[in-house]
Parts: C-alpha cells; sequence; structure tokens
C-alpha cells in the first residue's frame, strides 16, 4: 500500500494518507519510549477510513492501546503506516 506523508510538524505530528483511502495521523519522537507501539516511536496513532470522521477510527493508540486493527485489511493498512512512521528520519526538532 502506498503510504503518502502530507504533513510532517515540528511538534512531531504526523499526518498522511494510504492508497488515498485512509487518513492517519499519528505523533512521533525520535527515540523509542514504553508509552511507544512495542517500545518503538510512536505514541499516538489514529487511522480512519477517508470517508468517516475520526470519532470512527479502526486503530486508535495513545500510549497504549484502544482500538487494535481488527481486520486483516486494516492490520495491513496499520503495519504499512507503522513501518514508514518507524523508518523517518530523525527530526532535530522533535529533540
Amino acid at each position: 500500500m502506498a503510504v503518502t506523508i502530507t504533513k510532517l510538524g515540528n511538534d512531531g505530528w504526523v499526518h498522511g494518507v494510504v492508497n488515498n483511502h485512509y487518513d492517519f495521523e499519528a505523533k512521533v519522537f525520535n527515540r523509542g519510549s514504553v508509552f511507544g507501539i512495542d517500545g518503538g516511536r510512536i505514541s499516538k496513532l489514529f487511522i480512519k477510513r477517508k470517508r468517516d470522521t475520526w470519532d470512527n477510527c479502526f486503530v486508535s493508540y495513545d500510549r497504549g492501546w484502544d482500538i487494535e486493527p481488527a481486520t486483516e485489511e486494516h492490520q495491513m493498512v496499520f503495519l504499512d503506516v507503522y513501518h514508514t512512521l518507524q523508518g523517518l528520519p530523525f527530526i532535530p526538532a522533535w529533540g
């Protein structure tokens, strides 16, 4: 799946799209943390279908799982976003 980052903020917030069907928002740090997904850099991640509101996201991680990906499709979208975000370069403004 094609993951495109549409906004990379100086505050660590990253926004993007997947295959033009899904939107995501994430809070990413330069280093892993006990609060990150699997001890990684992502401390917040929300993924939804483009047509849905953020209240209807199918992935919600906010220093812990609120909503885990439930279907194979959702798991594939999550993994593509996760690996893209984990692979971001070091951003000096993120500390």
